[in-house]
């Protein structure tokens, strides 16, 4: 998969990387500034903690780390205690106090969760978030099963994970492996306030809720990049048979080939000689997209 030039941001078919990088700035949100007071306030919290952040467990981390983050980003939080016979998630975000004070009455079951607009699984700093082979559907090992597990076992679609470094958004609707990562640590590290702008957007509580002009933010995106994914697709097939049009014809076209387009096996032959040169081109790019090819990594 090609990656944003955006080093911080991982984008894991979860968005259109074209969206992000070149039509994103078209929404509301990129034209102000409301990014850079939380910007400020984020980095004073890492640079007090970040030397102690590796040596923390996670309800060290939670308290010292965690919390007081979701408080510039997403102040209506709550925790979820597991009990002995089920697992919750370890947060649950609320619109306002008052729907967080109604969710009260329902804690210590899965309706805590129905007026949340996400929820959110936090692990140990710099924890592996991924698991593949025997442990890929393991819910105490895997992270990224356990957020999506909790993503249909709750109402709320949207779901965060975090190790601290790495924050993750999942979507109830998309496959395990599909999420929007962004290491948070190396855009602190760098001061990099414009990067910042692709943490703060996505994560703060407007993301998740409508606008004065009743449109979701994360919504948006997500449809913005369907919608951009279908006119490729479409794009995509008239470029192949346009393309299929004109080799076919350079074969029927040159003399030496003594193909008759009128002879019906010499259509065959050439249809299928056309579709397997287009493979090898499909293959050759898709090789040097991924760095795969002498010299193009």
């Amino acid at each position: 998969m090609v990656q944003l030039s955006i080093q911080a941001i991982n984008n894991q078919n979860l968005f259109s990387n074209h969206y992000l990088e070149n039509l994103i700035q078209k929404n509301d949100e990129w034209r102000s500034n409301d990014h850079k007071a939380a910007f400020d306030e984020i980095k004073r919290i890492y640079e007090a903690e970040k030397l102690f952040l590796e040596d923390l467990n996670e309800s060290q981390l939670e308290e010292r780390f965690f919390r007081r983050i979701f408080k510039v980003l997403l102040p209506d939080f709550e925790v979820q205690a597991g009990t002995e016979s089920q697992d919750f998630p370890d947060y649950a975000f609320f619109t306002d106090a008052v729907a967080l004070n109604t969710a009260h009455s329902n804690k210590g079951n899965r309706s805590f969760y129905k007026n949340a607009f996400a929820i959110g699984e936090v692990k140990r700093w710099d924890a592996n978030l991924d698991r593949f082979g025997k442990d890929k559907h393991n819910k105490n090992r895997n992270p990224s099963f356990q957020i999506w597990l909790y993503l249909h076992e709750t109402e709320p679609k949207w779901g965060i994970l975090s190790n601290g470094r790495l924050w993750r958004l999942y979507h109830q609707d998309k496959f395990m492996d599909s999420y929007y990562e962004v290491d948070l640590a190396t855009i602190l590290e760098e001061d990099d306030t414009d990067a910042f702008r692709y943490f703060y957007y996505f994560f703060r509580r407007e993301a998740f809720l409508p606008s004065p002009r009743g449109e979701i933010f994360l919504e948006k995106v997500l449809k913005g990049s369907e919608n951009y994914a279908t006119e490729i697709g479409e794009d995509l097939k008239e470029n192949v048979y346009r393309a299929m049009k004109i080799i076919a014809e350079g074969f029927f076209n040159h003399p030496y080939n003594r193909l008759d387009k009128h002879d019906e096996k010499a259509r065959l032959e050439v249809q299928s000689t056309t579709m397997r040169l287009l493979y090898r081109f499909l293959f050759l790019l898709y090789a040097e997209g991924k760095g795969l090819l002498s010299g193009s990594a």
